[in-house]
């Protein structure tokens, strides 16, 4: 049986793991606060406040979600990417799971990567048919097909010859150059582009490679 000191002993430990609880979930609401008020540096530094604890856990997995879309708002998509995979991947009965793979997707698209954007959209409504999130994904699908591709641009033409020339040059050099016809104003312009892919990355390192080799360079999406 517990004597005098150790009851107090015990009560104040209780009393002491109350207060701690309160100021990790007080910091949970100053997160959403900051989120809201669109102070998203702030809301990351509330969020990172409490993942400094190892110990906390209780809302982790809103705790993520809340921290995901900062970090988009945010620029760092990078970041958001590891943490909407973390709520997908270890908390699959999580009530966020669906608003992780729509913002899983998000990263992906804002990053210029449409293939993987389109994969996350579609995996959302197959997988949820009756998603409150359904409509959305469908209207990021459209943006994705409107901006699936990438191409590098080299010249621009009024002349058909010289732009045919240069489209020439490109492919004896084995690059997968081609030709696209514009009118603009009544006045037609002939298009030497280069290259065409979902995938940014893969269209910025050969616009370096050709800005390399002496072409004026441009991306354009398609």
């Amino acid at each position: 049986m517990l004597n005098s000191k150790q009851i107090s002993i015990f009560v104040i430990f209780c009393l002491l793991l109350a207060a701690v609880s309160n100021i990790y979930a007080l910091d949970l609401g100053k997160l959403k606060v900051h989120f809201l008020a669109g102070e998203y540096k702030r809301a990351i530094e509330e969020g990172e406040k409490i993942f400094a604890n190892s110990e906390y856990s209780a809302d982790m997995d809103e705790l993520y979600y809340f921290l995901g879309l900062s970090y988009i708002q945010d620029g760092n998509y990078l970041r958001a990417w590891d943490i909407f995979e973390i709520i997908i991947n270890e908390f699959p009965d999580s009530k966020f799971k669906e608003e992780a793979i729509l913002g899983l997707g998000d990263t992906f698209f804002l990053r210029g990567d449409f293939a993987k954007a389109k994969i996350s959209y579609e995996k959302l409504i197959a997988e949820n048919p009756e998603s409150k999130l359904k409509e959305e994904a469908k209207q990021r699908l459209k943006q994705v097909e409107s901006k699936a591709y990438y191409t590098v641009q080299v010249g621009a033409f009024s002349d058909m010859a010289n732009a045919k020339k240069l489209k020439r040059k490109l492919i004896e050099s084995d690059y997968p150059a081609y030709m696209e016809e514009a009118e603009i104003d009544g006045i037609k312009t002939y298009r030497v582009r280069v290259g065409r892919s979902m995938k940014r990355e893969d269209i910025v390192s050969l616009k370096e490679r050709l800005f390399q080799e002496g072409y004026p360079t441009k991306i354009y999406p398609q």
